[in-house]
């Protein structure tokens, strides 16, 4: 786990990774110019990092809202 959240931290195309519970134990955020670019991130990448023994993917079509901040209660 150490080693594999190593990787991660320094890889320039890994923007994000989550650790989370449920069926996956990492979500990453990969940028990648095009689909035949993340193919080789996928192969020369995130499948060498250590202990990935399953990959699901999904692309995102379109950022419907991002915020980052929380809300505050009134006090």
């Amino acid at each position: 786990v150490r080693q594999f959240e190593r990787e991660v931290a320094v890889s320039p195309h890994i923007v994000r990774c989550l650790s989370t519970t449920g069926q996956a134990d990492y979500i990453l955020t990969v940028m990648a110019r095009d689909v035949a670019h993340y193919e080789q991130l996928l192969h020369g990448t995130i499948f060498r990092l250590p202990g990935v023994s399953q990959v699901r993917s999904s692309i995102v079509l379109n950022e419907v809202k991002s915020e980052v901040r929380l809300p505050v209660a009134e006090g």
